[in-house]
């Protein structure tokens, strides 16, 4: 067994969240990327995961029983739940009565609230994920079975999508729900499936596992399939193969705010011209190219010229896709500086939202989820980035009547957007017209966002008396230690909207 006495053999980029144990011994890693940390010696308070030492245990990290990607969490097929504590303090202190789950996934929120109120009566939880359903639909029949409640909670779980939630829950015994929780974005059951085509790396336990079983499938090998209902036509792969470049464009500005969205679209017009892109190691692969990035460095630009005068073609370039694909290791960290963000995480994002149409039918769930409320109920949501979080703000916002009057002007601003981010970088400029009118709009949003409380008081006392009341003013996010427990969580916002009187 190898010892270094100064350095540590280390795991990037998680060297320093399970570096913890005796100093000088050589520690486990699940890839075949490592690097050597020099390091202080470790508290002697903190118990070692993954030391080689006599008197420790060999477990590397993601095999660990407590790690939210260990082998055993990711057999069962759970997802972790995100801000759980938050959720359970958004409904505490009430009594919660009926429950409209419209994201049920595996059952994580809606088993721990049953479990913290013996009083619920009913459950309706919906999700598109049929896989998902069947795991939850287990897990909720054992603990009701083994507290000896299986008939007095009704629960029903149907496969359908939350912009139904008033007609299914009316169908299923609830015309007004005490709490309606809203949990967006991907879940781990998802993102850990190869064969559902969300991630292009995959778990460390999904990758180890390809590595020694021949039988399973890489996650660099996965179809691009990223549909949460499988029973719909349209998938990644349709998309990225047959829809025009401008579509294309939209969709990576729009959805991903892809800086490099016209070096990828160019780059996927070149690739689809000769070969059909089919797997989520081939557009990853196609990613790091358009961005000229590798390992962490930026390549050196390809010549505008050959050197006899004509442009280098790049169409006979063959499509490489290395097994490391979706691992990614560079210096400069993203905001919470917890762990790297791969070049093609925003375009992934781009097509999942689009094959799935999540923004375009947000607005309509969170109405339905609106009128599904009773008097005293609240509806729970979490978002995962920006674009979600800003349509559930503005939406509860609009909601409780507390929007300022300059709400539609800056709405339309989003035309705009993508071109005048497309222009500040350098892409085909809009013309003078639209520069004078979007250097208003963005006036008119400035002058609108520095207004008072004051003004905004007076704006809210003069409007209309509002149905809803924002009780988050300031969205949830999780600590410091839920993000290291669950890295996935990191960019989670949890937002609040309660019902104060009927509708008139």
């Amino acid at each position: 067994m190898f010892r270094a006495p100064a350095f540590t053999l280390c795991h990037s980029p998680r060297a320093v969240r399970w570096r913890v144990g005796c100093t000088g011994h050589r520690w486990w890693t699940p890839t075949d990327n490592t690097r050597w940390q020099r390091h202080r010696p470790a508290r002697s308070d903190v118990r070692p995961i993954a030391c080689t030492a006599v008197n420790h245990s060999e477990t590397p990290p993601s095999r660990h029983p407590h790690h939210p990607q260990s082998s055993e969490a990711l057999d069962r097929g759970y997802h972790v739940p995100v801000l759980l504590d938050a959720v359970l303090e958004a409904f505490a202190h009430r009594p919660l009565l009926r429950l409209v789950d419209g994201t049920v996934g595996t059952g994580g929120h809606a088993l721990a609230l049953l479990q913290a109120h013996p009083e619920l009566e009913c459950l309706v939880g919906i999700d598109r994920d049929a896989a998902a359903l069947h795991i939850a639909r287990q897990r909720l029949q054992a603990h009701l079975q083994a507290g000896g409640r299986p008939s007095m909670v009704r629960t029903a779980l149907l496969h359908g999508n939350y912009v139904d939630m008033p007609v299914l829950a009316a169908a299923n015994g609830i015309s007004q729900a005490s709490g309606v929780l809203l949990d967006l974005g991907v879940s781990s059951l998802q993102l850990d499936s190869a064969e559902r085509g969300f991630s292009f790396g995959g778990s460390v336990v999904a990758r180890d596992r390809a590595r020694t079983d021949p039988n399973a499938l890489a996650p660099w090998q996965a179809p691009l399939d990223m549909r949460m209902d499988v029973s719909h036509d349209l998938t990644a792969a349709d998309i990225v193969n047959g829809w025009p470049e401008s579509e294309l464009l939209r969709i990576l500005v729009e959805y991903g705010e892809e800086r490099q969205a016209s070096r990828i679209v160019q780059r996927i017009a070149e690739v689809r011209r000769r070969q059909s892109i089919r797997t989520t190691g081939e557009l990853a692969a196609l990613i790091l190219e358009a961005k000229q990035v590798v390992r962490g460095r930026r390549r050196q630009r390809r010549p505008t010229a050959a050197p006899g005068g004509d442009t280098p073609s790049t169409t006979a370039t063959p499509l490489v896709v290395p097994d490391d694909v979706g691992v990614w290791y560079r210096g400069r960290r993203n905001t919470d500086r917890s762990r790297p963000v791969h070049p093609a995480t925003l375009t992934f994002q781009a097509l999942r939202i689009a094959v799935n149409r999540e923004l375009e039918l947000l607005p309509s769930a969170l109405q339905a989820g609106a009128r599904t409320l009773e008097v005293g109920g609240r509806l729970v949501v979490i978002s995962f980035h920006r674009l979600e979080d800003r349509i559930v703000k503005w939406a509860f916002r609009r909601a409780a009547a507390l929007a300022p009057a300059a709400t539609a002007q800056v709405d339309d601003l989003a035309p705009w957007r993508a071109d005048s981010g497309l222009w500040r970088r350098r892409a085909t400029p809009p013309p003078p017209a639209d520069i004078a009118h979007i250097e208003a709009l963005l006036r008119r949003s400035r002058a609108a966002a520095k207004s008072s409380d004051e003004e905004e008081a007076e704006q809210a006392a003069a409007a209309p008396a509002s149905a809803f009341t924002v009780v988050t003013k300031k969205p949830v996010v999780p600590d410091e230690n839920e993000r290291e427990a669950n890295p996935r969580c990191r960019s989670a916002k949890l937002r609040i909207l309660e019902r104060t009187q009927p509708d008139v």
